[in-house]
This record gives structure tokens, C-alpha cells and sequence, in this order.
């Protein structure tokens, strides 16, 4: 899927209402992620951590350009280093904005304090 600039800007703007900002981009990622952003609450409690993961189609072959063949987002309050065990994941389909709802709500475990994600 090469078109993720619109999903990038509607999910910065869920993220803005939901309380988060986007800290930090993480490219040259493992072949698994096309890119993994760094979350910081802007809400209380302010500086609570979480991570997104653009997931790359594990079927994907040969050279890959960035934004190419990202078919998820994923979501979790620890930095994972593999493409399972996040906390929340929504596929890019036509409707992908759906799952927005549940992914904001896995975000909001950060702020648990007994969350790794929290201070």
C-alpha cells in the first residue's frame, strides 16, 4: 500500500484530540516496520511514553521504498522490537479509520501509573 500520507495526517489529528503528540521518527527500521513513531501525552499525566509501528506486509518481496506496502498500525506502551505482541493493531483497509476508537483506547493504558509507558 503506497498511500500513507492521508493515514499519517488522520492519525496525527487522533492523536492531538486523544492527548498524544508524535516525539520522535524511527526509519531504517527492520524489515517489519516501515517506520515507528514515539508517542508523548500531552495529557496527564504529561510525558507518558507509547509507541506506533507502521507494519510492513510480511509477504512483501524484493525492494521496498518508504510507505510501500505498510498495511497496519500498531500501538503498545513498550517499544516492541518484532511484529507481534502489540498492544492494539488496525489494518490499512478501506475503512481503517474504524479502528481508531480501540487503538486510542490502547493508548490510554500508558497513562496507567502502573503502565511501563508512564513515570
Amino acid at each position: 500500500m503506497g498511500v500513507r500520507r492521508p493515514q499519517h495526517v488522520r492519525l496525527l489529528d487522533a492523536l492531538e484530540v486523544h492527548g498524544w503528540r508524535r516525539h520522535s521518527i524511527e526509519r531504517n527500521c527492520d524489515w517489519w516496520a516501515d517506520e515507528i513513531w514515539s508517542l508523548r501525552s500531552i495529557s496527564t499525566p504529561v510525558g507518558a511514553k507509547a509507541w506506533l509501528a507502521f507494519l510492513v506486509d510480511p509477504g512483501w518481496e524484493g525492494p521496498r521504498a518508504a510507505g510501500e506496502g505498510v498495511v497496519a498500525v500498531a500501538a503498545d506502551v513498550v517499544r516492541r522490537k518484532e511484529p507481534a505482541g502489540w498492544l492494539a493493531q488496525i489494518s490499512f483497509g478501506r475503512r481503517w479509520e474504524r479502528g481508531l476508537p480501540d487503538l486510542m483506547a490502547a493508548l490510554q493504558t500508558a497513562r496507567d501509573p502502573k503502565s511501563p509507558g508512564s513515570f
